[in-house]
């Protein structure tokens, strides 16, 4: 098993495996194609999806990546899913409306690749299609 192993700790790795068998084996790996760094958006935001982890990325950048914010999402509660280990998955819910608010900036975690992160509805995105959309200028009588 080579897989999480650099090419040279591959090398070296097939190299030991071989050595009953072979003497002195030249061994070249050539990459083909690998799974390359992702993170996961989903809930309440433009696109959900998987999608390439490329260089430093905060969790206010990974979400403009995903299409932004929907109207309505709750950004006071939004929930990061990052995996410790085979078995583990560290959650952690993280502030964002603070952050994008410019009071907690140090905040805005740097995602690391596998991280996913979920955006759920606000409680007026939840009750909106129940509401009859006839009576919303009695709520709202000033167009914004």
């Amino acid at each position: 098993m080579v897989i999480g192993q650099t090419i040279p700790e591959a090398c070296a790795s097939i190299r030991a495996a071989y050595a009953k068998v072979l003497d002195n084996p030249t061994i070249a790996i050539n990459l083909k194609d690998f799974e390359k760094p992702y993170f996961v958006a989903g809930g309440w935001v433009g696109k959900p999806g998987k999608y390439d982890l490329r260089g430093e990325t905060t969790l206010s950048q990974a979400i403009q990546v995903a299409g932004g914010l929907k109207d309505g999402a709750k950004t006071s509660n939004v929930i990061l899913f990052r995996s410790i280990s085979n078995d583990w998955v560290e959650v952690k819910n993280i502030n964002l409306k603070q952050i994008l608010g410019g009071k907690d900036v140090r905040e805005d975690v740097h995602l690391r690749p596998g991280d996913m992160f979920f955006v759920s509805k606000g409680t007026f995105a939840k009750i909106e299609p129940f509401i009859p959309r006839a009576t919303l200028g009695a709520y709202f009588p000033y167009s914004l």
